[in-house]
This record gives C-alpha cells, sequence and structure tokens, in this order.
C-alpha cells in the first residue's frame, strides 16, 4: 500500500459490515449489466473505506480480484 509501507486498514474495517449488508441485503444491481437503469447507486464518501468496497464489489462479480497486484 505504498512505498513507505504505512497501512491504514481502521477505516476500511470498520466500514465493511455496512457495505457487506448494503450489496448483499439491500442494493438492487446486476454486476454482469453495469448500465442496468433500474440499479440503485452507492456514493462511498470515506475515502478510507474504499479498500472494503472494493473487496465486496470483487466479490459481487464486478472484477476478478486476480487482477489485483500485491
Amino acid at each position: 500500500m505504498g512505498p513507505n509501507k504505512f497501512h491504514h486498514f481502521g477505516g476500511a474495517l470498520s466500514a465493511a459490515d455496512l457495505v457487506v449488508a448494503f450489496y448483499h441485503y439491500k442494493l438492487r444491481y446486476r454486476a454482469t449489466e453495469p448500465d442496468w437503469p433500474e440499479r440503485d447507486r452507492f456514493v462511498l464518501s470515506k475515502g478510507h473505506a474504499v479498500p472494503a468496497l472494493y473487496v465486496c464489489l470483487a466479490r459481487c462479480g464486478f472484477f476478478a480480484s486476480r487482477n489485483w497486484r500485491p
């Protein structure tokens, strides 16, 4: 997560349960049809929580996690 190896996972961990609950139980979406007009939108304004969102999106099928760099 950067050349200085400083990691800040607290923000991501504090939002992970909410992101998972929204994507697995509340939001209407089709991962294979991202332009579906009836989809719900999710705005994440907490920048430190982005790692949790990316993991959830990968698990929901939006993109393959194997494409991530270590």
